[in-house]
C-alpha cells in the first residue's frame, strides 16, 4: 500500500469510527460536515465518500431508535471492523453486512 492509500484509509477509519460512536444528530451533522471538508480536500475517495454517507445513514437510525426506546437496552459503542482493510463501515447486503470499502454498493458505482 502507498502512503495516499495508507493516508486514506486512516482518514476513513477515523470518521467511521466517530460515526459509530455518535449519540445524536447534533454529532453526526458535524461529522457530515467533517465527511464533506474531508472529500474536498481530497483526503478520501468517492466511493469512501459514498461508504462513510451510507453508514451515517444506517446510523443516524439507530440513533433515533435509541431515543425512542432508551430504557430497553443498553448502546454499545464497539462494532465489528473488516478482516481485509480495517474499516467499520458496513452496508446491508441482502441478509448480510459487508464492508462498503472492500465491498462497495453497485447501484453506486461510478462508471469507469
Amino acid at each position: 500500500m502507498n502512503a495516499i492509500s495508507m493516508a486514506r484509509l486512516s482518514a476513513v477509519k477515523a470518521l467511521s469510527v466517530r460515526v459509530g460512536k455518535a449519540l445524536n444528530w447534533s454529532e453526526l451533522e458535524k461529522i457530515c460536515a467533517d465527511v464533506n471538508a474531508a472529500f474536498l480536500a481530497d483526503e478520501i475517495s468517492e466511493k469512501e465518500l459514498e461508504a462513510l454517507c451510507g453508514y451515517v445513514v444506517q446510523r443516524a437510525r439507530a440513533v433515533s431508535d435509541r431515543s425512542q426506546s432508551l430504557a430497553e437496552t443498553p448502546y454499545v459503542t464497539a462494532g465489528p471492523s473488516c478482516d481485509c482493510c480495517g474499516s467499520t463501515v458496513f452496508r446491508d447486503s441482502g441478509s448480510q453486512a459487508v464492508c462498503s470499502v472492500c465491498h462497495p454498493d453497485p447501484l453506486h458505482r461510478r462508471a469507469a
